[in-house]
């Protein structure tokens, strides 16, 4: 079999430098000099010819943050739709709640399995943001028997952390995956969890009886009640900007409340990687209808923000600053070198 014209780290450097096209067909257009002209049809099949690798995320994840994740850290799990609200026969599109449009959207279900250290953010201890695993939940497979929901694959990726020798201080997730089973999942792999429940959730706080945990009002130093279904959890709770109050609960009675206030603001790390994700990789973007083109893009495009995360790490730019700095420096070189100058044509 004759080599492939293009590699794997030829789309990754693609999508890095790359800012409104995320085609094959743009990508073969920017191969560089240096390399051999290819096709756009050779980027098209690096991403349907076959399934990538998805180790290959975990492999470079764990040359970035060596053996720190078996020491402790933040093991945080949320999932995002990517927006395809034209895709009429694209693989893997399917409705799913949008946080951005707060509605139901057609779009790619995509969840996240990122490790990140618990430290203060400050400059001393900046925080890693590093994904470790993925899936896509895909409604359509499961009507035609293959029964993988969100919640499989919550305990699928949490079960292959403990298998790579996670061992996190915390695992923090929200109310979605806060049902028993996953808890119960979380507790017979050894894991603390930090989590959001749904207002209706039953607890006994005081032997008395069963109520809801949106009853309550817990002190600043939390509450310890009694889960249905599950046992003692301590309860936190957070009233926000617009006046709703979350329920936090943990399955670590000595929680003090300064952790769980830190823990907390962590978990919002989750929410700029896939900001990130979508603004700086294209996740968003291929142009392939088949699942298995989806999947490799998607793949490619978190390793592609591994990248990112390593040069933000190393130097202090941010991921939009780093982007942008692509194209300023394209424009000196366009200014240096004016391709449209005024000229007589007679």
């Amino acid at each position: 079999m004759n080599r492939p014209a293009v590699q794997e780290n030829d789309y990754i450097e693609f999508l890095l430098a790359a800012h409104r096209a995320f085609d094959c067909v743009s990508a073969a257009a920017t191969q560089p000099d240096s390399l051999q002209s290819v096709a756009h049809d050779a980027y098209t099949r690096l991403l349907t010819r076959r399934p990538l690798d998805p180790e290959a995320l975990w492999n470079e994840a764990q040359l970035v943050v060596g053996d720190a994740p078996q020491k402790g850290g933040l093991l945080i799990l949320d999932d995002t739709t990517l927006d395809k609200p034209y895709a009429q026969k694209m693989d893997l599109v399917s409705r799913h709640w949008s946080g951005k449009h707060k509605r139901v959207v057609m779009g790619i279900n995509l969840l996240s399995l990122v490790w990140t250290n618990t430290g203060t953010g400050s400059q001393e201890e900046a925080p890693w943001i590093v994904p470790c695993d993925f899936r896509v939940y895909d409604q359509n497979a499961d009507k035609n028997g293959v029964h993988h929901s969100k919640n499989d694959h919550f305990c699928a990726m949490l079960q292959k952390a403990k298998e790579r020798g996670f061992a996190p201080e915390y695992v923090a997730f929200d109310s979605w995956y806060s049902g028993l089973d996953n808890l119960k999942k979380l507790r017979a792999l050894g894991f603390w969890f930090l989590t959001r429940l749904k207002s209706n959730r039953l607890v006994n706080p005081d032997k008395s009886g069963l109520v809801e945990v949106s009853s309550l009002v817990a002190p600043t130093q939390g509450l310890v009640v009694h889960l249905k279904g599950f046992g003692f959890v301590r309860l936190f709770q957070h009233t926000g900007a617009n006046g709703q109050v979350e329920q936090w609960a943990t399955n670590d009675l000595d929680m003090t409340a300064q952790k769980w206030r830190q823990l907390a603001k962590a978990c919002w790390r989750i929410e700029s990687y896939h900001r990130a994700l979508k603004q700086c990789c294209g996740v968003e973007r291929a142009q392939v209808r088949s699942a298995t083109g989806q999947k490799n893009h998607l793949l490619l495009c978190l390793r592609a923000f591994l990248r990112l995360e390593v040069h933000r790490l190393q130097s202090g730019i941010s991921w939009y600053q780093a982007k942008a700095n692509l194209l300023l420096d394209a424009i000196k070189v366009a200014r240096t070198q004016p391709a449209f100058a005024l000229r007589p044509t007679a």
